[in-house]
């Protein structure tokens, strides 16, 4: 079974809206992956999707 990001996070959920609140959901979704339940089984998921965001952060696009 596939959960939706709000039946993983609880409502209301809603995105970051600029790299401060980013870069603190990702702390909080380093934290919760060792420590949350809901969250450890998906870790290698979680770090494939970060892997691919990172790349496409790191992508010259001139």
């Amino acid at each position: 079974m596939t959960l939706s990001a709000q039946q993983m996070s609880g409502p209301p959920y809603t995105l970051p809206e600029d790299a401060v609140e980013w870069l603190q959901a990702l702390a909080a979704l380093r934290r919760a992956a060792v420590t949350n339940p809901r969250v450890a089984p998906f870790r290698e998921q979680i770090a494939s999707a970060c892997e691919w965001t990172a790349r496409a952060l790191r992508a010259d696009d001139t």
